[in-house]
């Protein structure tokens, strides 16, 4: 199956897409809706309020927003040249790994806010070597900055878009400071609205849940979910040790932007590690850095037979766990 997406052909978006429907069949069949806590920012309160009372309009749209983030994280790896070949394997990567844990399939926070990382990351790499980086610098601090008001935990990713300046552009403060204004120009509108319709600020609730914890996995889940997270800890591993093979034999450029994506990396498991998270929903960030660099992986290896048993099991292990065929 993996060999129809190792061409970057129109076609193959079409077969993407039935792909993204089989992987997210039982969002349809079983809709779930995503249950509000105290941790859930304002703004996602009120994407999730809009959509209350039709979990088929939710699994749509979670549906749509998977398609969408794995097409943009493919031109992402097109463009910027990421890997030697020019394949889907991101955008496919990205489908699996979003599916893999059965409960973080609904209409969820981090999902929502993974579109504006990946356009956020998008900018990111664009800004090396740039003359008149300004629009970029802007853009950067505009996307982070939403993704952080859908998600609290993103707001850690402030300090990963003044690092993304440091490296690719030497800092200057002129630069720092169109970040900065692009990041909280959102925050600044947010919270200008609701002073004058007169709502709460609740955005700033979130800080009180910042801490630094050890994440730990909670007794009684079902076998398949460990399952599930020995697969997505086994590729974490894979990709951080495939680190030489990633950027060996590519230009310096591509081999900056590689190391971009690991920083990116980096901080979805440093933002899991300093704010309270629920559930397993976190994980869903580390898709974003991870289908980016187990693409480039998997289109430069040449054993082709082991990538499609594996790939046969993890699709297997994610209808088991959709279906909830085993239950212990």
């Amino acid at each position: 199956m993996l060999e129809i997406f190792r061409k970057n052909f129109i076609i193959n978006y079409a077969f993407l897409l039935v792909y993204t429907i089989i992987l997210r069949l039982s969002t349809f069949i079983y809709p779930v809706e995503y249950k509000l806590n105290d941790g859930d920012t304002a703004l996602f309160k009120l994407i999730q309020q809009s959509m209350s009372g039709s979990l088929i309009w939710q699994s749509l749209t979670g549906f749509i927003l998977v398609f969408l983030q794995a097409i943009v994280i493919n031109i992402i790896c097109v463009k910027h040249r990421l890997s030697k070949d020019i394949t889907l394997m991101s955008g496919l990567s990205y489908v699996l790994l979003t599916s893999v844990i059965s409960a973080n399939t609904p209409l969820n926070p981090v999902l929502v806010a993974n579109l504006f990382l990946i356009l956020g990351l998008n900018e990111v790499l664009n800004i090396y070597k740039l003359p008149d980086a300004t629009a970029s610098n802007f853009n950067i601090g505009i996307f982070l900055g939403v993704a952080s008001l859908i998600y609290a935990p993103y707001s850690l990713f402030l300090i990963f878009g003044a690092l993304s300046l440091l490296i690719l552009r030497s800092i200057q403060i002129k630069e720092l400071l169109q970040f900065l204004l692009g990041y909280f120009v959102i925050y600044f509108l947010l919270f200008t609205y609701k002073f004058y319709v007169g709502l709460p600020f609740e955005d700033i609730k979130y800080l009180s849940q910042v801490f630094v914890r050890v994440p730990y996995l909670r007794l009684g889940e079902p076998v398949i979910l460990f399952v599930s997270l020995g697969i997505i800890t086994l590729i974490l591993f894979y990709c951080i040790i495939g680190y030489t093979t990633t950027i060996s034999k590519k230009a310096v450029i591509t081999q900056k932007k590689i190391d971009m994506i690991y920083w990116c990396l980096l901080f979805c498991g440093l933002s899991l590690l300093v704010f309270s998270t629920t559930d397993y929903y976190h994980i869903l960030s580390i898709a974003v850095p991870l289908s980016l660099l187990l693409g480039v992986l998997i289109s430069e290896n040449t054993s082709r037979i082991s990538q499609e048993l594996l790939h046969f099991a993890m699709v297997v292990i994610i209808m088991i766990a959709q279906f909830k065929l085993i239950t212990f």
